[in-house]
């Protein structure tokens, strides 16, 4: 959230023609909610332009607490394809069991 103030004040001062912001995380939209750095972006957040969230779980944390930004808010989820990971576990194990050590 304190880019998405540094953002909004930034583009104002340096006149720039588009202002964008992305949402990563949650602890913004529910832990942290009423932190007075968050109040301060959400309030800076009708300066800019467009919202990007991460995943959908983080719009939908979005519009519970503002449904006016989440009505503004495109999600464009993260890159990574888990795939390529799916046989970590199975490899950490074997290589884990072969040198006699346990899972800890």
């Amino acid at each position: 959230m304190a880019a998405a103030l540094a953002a909004a004040l930034g583009a104002g001062r340096s006149g720039a023609q588009c202002t964008v912001v992305t949402f990563h995380n949650l602890t913004d939209w529910c832990e942290k909610r009423f932190h007075p750095l968050r109040l301060a972006g959400r309030a800076a957040l009708g300066a800019c332009d467009a919202v990007v969230a991460v995943s959908e779980a983080v719009r939908s944390a979005v519009a519970r607490v503002d449904a006016r930004l989440a009505a503004r808010t495109t999600v464009i989820p993260n890159g990574v394809d888990l795939a390529t990971f799916g046989g970590a576990s199975a490899r950490r194990a074997e290589l884990r069991a072969r040198r006699d050590m346990g899972d800890d």
